[in-house]
Parts: C-alpha cells; structure tokens; sequence
C-alpha cells in the first residue's frame, strides 16, 4: 500500500501540536508553508521585517521576488504574523524561523532529521505506532507538496492547474509537477488563480485561554488553534 501523504488538514494538525510543545518556530514554519508554498529554503530566509510593517502591523503582501507577483496574506496568516510578533518581540531584521529561547535558527542541514523526529512523535502520540509508519517522511518539500495538492484540488487536477502551480513552486515541465505530486492531471478547465488563503477554509481560528498567569501578563503559550475536524 502506498504511504499517506501528508495533507494540509494533518500538517494543520501537527502544526497545533508543536505549538503545544511550545516548538513556535516550526510550528510557523508549517502553517507558513501550507498557507504560501514556497521553496523552503526560500522561505527559511525569511525575516520579519518582510511580514511586518514599520509601525509593527501585519503585511498585506508578502514579496518574494520583484520580478515575481507578491503572496496576498490570508487573514489568519495575518493575524498569526501579529501574535508572534507581538509576543516574542523579534528584531524586524531578524530572521523568522529561530528558536525563541536558544535563538538558534532553523537550517536547511538539520531540517530534515528535525521535521521527522517532531511528525514521529506527533504521530505516534496520535495514532499509535502502526498508523504512524504508513506516512510518508516528512521533509523540507512536505508543506510545499501539501499547498500544491489543495490548488490542484482547488481546481480539478486539470492540466492548466498543473502548469500554473507547477510555475508557481518552479517545476518547468508537466512532467516534473508530475513526478512532484505522484499523478497526472485530469479534466480540463479555463481558469486558475494563484491562492494562499486554503488554510482560511479550514475554519482556523486563534483563541487565547491564559493557563499560567503571572499577573496580568499573557504568553504566546496562553494562545492555541481550533479548526473543523
């Protein structure tokens, strides 16, 4: 039987969970990378300053490449942005993906060992060893993979879909977005548009509930996700 893929309603989940073990900044990373599809080492070199404007509000517009349309920031993305930020008070020319605590950023050589260790454990913690090993392994095209699937989806899995998302996360052939995502397309249709806000349909929603309160302080840990099951 073939492994399970790793969808954006599981990494949502997953993502949930890291945040729990108070892993904010793969956490971020997750729910960034299902909601922008980017290269991930593209959006490893992501700072603040690139979400975050001068008076400290979330960012419209994510911009990437001037010679490349600008990312539309969903409105959870947004409101996300601006609880990280407001909580962990980051430098805005600070890079996003660190470690709160170590200040160690997330690198592309330990990535990988990183994404399995913490989706192993989340796995097992939800479904018990035997469900767990018929995932895929996640790694750094994980997120990316999963976005382009819900587009593809979006759209039909018609061959426009595959050329335009293929595009977008810089496949130059069909058949290299074949091989991507493991099938090819199927019926056709006319028009596609370019989405990041999918994550927005799965009914996420940020709510606060302090758990350990000092005064009148609230910690980025007193905040926590709900969506539809």
């Amino acid at each position: 039987m073939d492994a399970i893929n790793w969808n954006t309603k599981e990494i949502l989940k997953f993502s949930t969970w890291l945040w729990e073990e108070r892993q904010y900044s793969y956490s971020l990373l997750a729910m960034h990378g299902i909601c922008w599809g980017l290269k991930i080492g593209s959006q490893l070199n992501l700072k603040w300053e690139d979400i975050i404007d001068e008076k400290g509000n979330p960012k419209d517009v994510l911009t990437i490449d001037k010679d490349v349309d600008s990312i539309k920031i969903s409105p959870f993305c947004k409101e996300l942005n601006s609880i990280v930020y407001q909580e962990l008070k980051p430098n805005k020319s600070d890079l996003i993906y660190i470690n709160y605590k170590t200040k160690k950023v997330i690198e592309t050589s330990n990535l990988s060992k990183n994404l399995q260790r913490f989706s192993e454990a989340y796995l097992i913690d939800l479904y018990g060893e035997a469900f767990a090993s018929k995932f895929e392994t996640m790694k750094g095209t994980t997120f990316q993979l999963a976005w382009a699937l819900d587009m593809l989806e979006s759209y039909k899995y018609s061959k426009k879909a595959f050329i335009e998302v293929g595009n977008y996360i810089g496949k130059k052939t069909l058949k290299e977005m074949i091989n991507f995502v493991g099938f090819e397309p199927k019926a056709p249709i006319e028009e596609i548009k370019i989405r990041f806000d999918l994550i927005d349909n799965q009914g996420v929603k940020i709510v606060k509930e302090v758990r350990n309160k000092i005064g009148n302080k609230v910690r980025i840990s007193d905040f926590g996700f709900v969506f539809k099951e």
